[in-house]
Order: C-alpha cells, then structure tokens, then sequence
C-alpha cells in the first residue's frame, strides 16, 4: 500500500476540519468532524499496515498463471453472433458476446 495513499487521507481529514470550522450548522460539524476523524483512522492504519509489510519476509513471486484470452474469446463470439440471420438465435449469440466482453473488461481492470 503506497504511502501516497496515507498522505491523501491525511489531507481530506485536513479539508473536513477546516469545513468543520466554517460549518454554520450544528449537524454539518458533527458530521465533518467525524469524518475527520475517519479519514485520520484510515490513514493511521494504513501507516501500520505498511510497518507490517516490511517487516514480513519477501515471497517469491508466483508462477505465472495462463489466463483465458477473454478478448479474442468476446471477438470471436461477436463475430459468430453477427454472421447469424436475424432471430432469436442471433440476439441471444450478440447477448452471449456482450457478456464476454464485460467479463474481458473485468479481467484487464483486475490485472
């Protein structure tokens, strides 16, 4: 977990205070006050993560796994659905595809 990532908590916990003081509403400090001491949290806990990572021994990266080609998966399912003729058939292949393609998204956001 990067450092950057504490330094970002720290600074919208710094924006909720100053919001917090400037809040004319009795509810809207209380509010921003808590999410202050929220992001603090979260950024101390992120400060005592990253203490614990390096402490840990370093694990030899994974064999490589062999994913799935989900694009040329979802290629080639678009382009069989929109060979077919018009009918059910082919709305359901197009349907099939479009799943393939939302599944190959996923994946490239994961990785």
């Amino acid at each position: 977990m990067p450092r950057h990532q504490t330094s970002h908590c720290r600074r919208l916990a710094t924006d909720c205070h100053r919001l917090a003081l400037l809040a004319t509403d009795k509810r809207e400090t209380t509010l921003l006050t808590g999410l202050q001491h929220s992001w603090t949290g979260l950024a101390n806990q992120t400060d005592r993560y990253v203490e614990f990572l390096k402490q840990q021994p370093l694990i030899p990266p994974a064999k490589p796994v062999d994913h799935p080609d989900w694009d040329g998966r979802a290629n080639d399912a678009l382009e069989a659905a929109q060979k077919l003729p018009e009918g059910s058939e082919r709305t359901e292949s197009l349907k099939a595809a479009s799943r393939l393609r939302a599944v190959a998204s996923m994946f490239h956001e994961a990785h």
